[in-house]
C-alpha cells in the first residue's frame, strides 16, 4: 500500500509538468506507464477486482479535476507472426483512484467479426491510440475521453470497422463506421445524442474524422460534413 500511495503521488506530480512531450501513439493529455509500473500497481488481485479478462496491452494515466485516472487497454491475441499480432477481442477500462482504492469508471468491450456471422469477416481488432484524447476539450475542467479502435478485413482496413467513443459526463456517445473500397458498402452511424455534446467537442470529433481519412485509414461517404451539419444520424454514398 505504501508503494501504491507513493507511486500515485509521484505520477500525479509528473502529470502536471509533462502532458505533451510524447510520441503520436500516446493519447493527448496522458502518460504511458512502464511495464514495471503496471506490474506494481495492477496485481492479479486488482485485475480480478476490476474484471480485467484479457492481457494488458497499455495503461495511460491522466488527471481529471485533480483525480488520478488510469485507462487500461487490453487485447486478446489469437495469432502472431514475425511482423504482426492479431487480436480477436479488446477491452478498455477507465479507473479512478479514490480513497487509495481503484474505482471502475467506464468499460468498452468488442470483438472482431467471424466469417459466416452475416458481415465481412475480420482478421484483427485493436485500439488506435494515435487518435485518443484525454484532454479537456470544452474547458469545463473535466477530461473528455475519446477512444478509437478499428478492425481490418479481407483486404486490410478497406473492409474494417471503426468506432469512435466519447465519454462525457458519465455517458458514452458513439460514431460507428463501416469502411469499404466499394461505394455501396460504406456507411456511418452517429448517435442522435452526439448533437447534444458541446460544440467544441463536436468540432474536435469532426476534425478527427477528417484526420482518420487524411491518414488513409478510412473512406467516409462523400458529403459527410453536410450530413453532420444537418444532424443526420446515418449516411451512405449517394448515387446519381
Amino acid at each position: 500500500m505504501k508503494n501504491f500511495i507513493k507511486y500515485c503521488f509521484t505520477t500525479f506530480l509528473y502529470l502536471l509538468v509533462c502532458f505533451t512531450s510524447f510520441g503520436q501513439t500516446i493519447p493527448q493529455g496522458s502518460v504511458l506507464l512502464k511495464k514495471e509500473e503496471v506490474n506494481v500497481l495492477f496485481t492479479d488481485s486488482i485485475k480480478k477486482q476490476l474484471k480485467i479478462i484479457y492481457p494488458i496491452h497499455n495503461i495511460y494515466s491522466y488527471t481529471n479535476k485533480n483525480k488520478l485516472h488510469y485507462i487500461i487497454l487490453t487485447e486478446k491475441v489469437y495469432k502472431e507472426d514475425e511482423k504482426n499480432k492479431y487480436s480477436d477481442s479488446i477491452q478498455a477500462i477507465d479507473v479512478v483512484v479514490e480513497n487509495k482504492k481503484f474505482k471502475s469508471n467506464f468499460l468498452i468491450v468488442d470483438f472482431k467479426h467471424k466469417e459466416g456471422a452475416g458481415t465481412y469477416p475480420e482478421y484483427s481488432i485493436w485500439f488506435w491510440t494515435k487518435y485518443f484524447n484525454l484532454n479537456d476539450i470544452d474547458g469545463d475542467g473535466m477530461a473528455d475521453a475519446i477512444v478509437v479502435y478499428g478492425t481490418n478485413g479481407p483486404d486490410g482496413k478497406s473492409y474494417g470497422r471503426i468506432k469512435i467513443i466519447t465519454y462525457y459526463k458519465n455517458k458514452k456517445y458513439f460514431i460507428r463506421h463501416q469502411n469499404s473500397d466499394m461505394d455501396f458498402d460504406r456507411h456511418t452511424y452517429v448517435d442522435k445524442a452526439f448533437y447534444t455534446l458541446p460544440l467544441k467537442i463536436q468540432a474536435h470529433l469532426k476534425k478527427l474524422i477528417s484526420k482518420i481519412q487524411d491518414d488513409n485509414n478510412a473512406i467516409f461517404p462523400a458529403g459527410w460534413e453536410k450530413a453532420m451539419q444537418k444532424k443526420k444520424t446515418y449516411w451512405e454514398e449517394k448515387f446519381n
